[in-house]
């Protein structure tokens, strides 16, 4: 259960981010940074099976704006410092050490 756990919580948070941004930016409530970052819709497009795979486990979008773009980087950065961490408490626990 906790590798079920470890393997999709990544997709999710990705995923939520782009949702969030989205709607924030579709409702009028995150004005800046919302004109298209780049345009990847020749690699794959929205409409394709891959596309819509994409879409539907991290948010893939062929045009991300650059707010979706600053999320994604703000997301993907603080899950490898958490894990960073995380990671760096489980080593001083096995190796006997408690942290303060």
């Amino acid at each position: 259960m906790r590798r079920l756990f470890a393997v999709t919580t990544g997709p999710i948070t990705l995923l939520a981010t782009s949702q969030a941004v989205a709607f924030l930016q579709q409702g009028g409530d995150l004005d800046a940074l919302s004109t298209p970052f780049w345009d990847t819709s020749w690699l794959p497009t929205e409409n394709s099976i891959f596309g819509c795979l994409l879409r539907t486990l991290v948010g893939y979008s062929a045009n991300p704006t650059g707010a979706q773009v600053i999320a994604y980087l703000v997301v993907v950065v603080g899950m490898i410092v958490l894990m960073q961490i995380v990671g760096r408490r489980a080593e001083l626990r096995a190796s006997g050490i408690q942290s303060a």
